[in-house]
């Protein structure tokens, strides 16, 4: 798909990072990072005391907060949302991380997500993200735009050799032997 473009198809879409089939010793995406330099950037000096997280209820908050993420470089996003009784996903709420924390923002409070659209749309923010095949629907049905530069740990995950569909606590364990409660594999 087209960046942030809904519909269509070209070469500069969504996973245009993976640039075909690795060779032995190659990277993929985001020049020469390999899994941890990705974690190191997520974890990065500025981390150090975190806003923990924040509940983002209006258009305002939204916008100052989008402000803050368009100079971030890489954030964490993931949706949740219910898809019973409809053929399209209804979003509960979307969850963004950066260096600084956590922010999660109430769907149902905010009636312009133009700024959400912006750093969706900004090919200089990496968007990390797992799985992310129906979060990119519903940010898509929020922002009428297909989101560009996501890196999806489980597609980088099988393309380093780590399983088709690996789970995100099965991804974790593999990689940085932590074990997950099942819990907090939940929002």
């Amino acid at each position: 798909m087209q960046c942030g473009a809904a519909g269509g198809s070209t070469d500069t879409g969504l996973v245009t990072w993976l640039g075909g089939v690795p060779r032995t010793g190659e990277t993929l995406g985001l020049g020469n990072l390999h899994p941890n330099d990705i974690l190191g950037l997520v974890i990065s000096a500025d981390s150090s005391s975190p806003d923990i997280w924040s509940l983002i209820t209006s258009d305002v908050e939204l916008r100052v907060t989008c402000e803050r993420w368009s100079v971030a470089g890489m954030i964490g996003i993931d949706t949740e949302f219910v898809r019973e009784r409809t053929y399209y996903p209804c979003p509960g709420l979307i969850q963004v991380a950066d260096n600084r924390g956590v922010v999660i923002i109430d769907p149902l409070g905010i009636s312009d997500f133009g700024p959400l659209k912006d750093i969706l749309i900004d090919p200089s923010i990496v968007k990390l993200t797992h799985a992310c095949d129906e979060d990119l629907e519903v940010l898509e049905l929020l922002t009428g735009v297909t989101a560009c530069n996501v890196f999806d740990t489980q597609l980088a995950g099988a393309f380093s050799g780590y399983g088709f569909s690996l789970g995100y606590r099965n991804l974790v364990k593999v990689l940085l032997e932590v074990v997950l409660d099942k819990y907090e594999t939940r929002s």
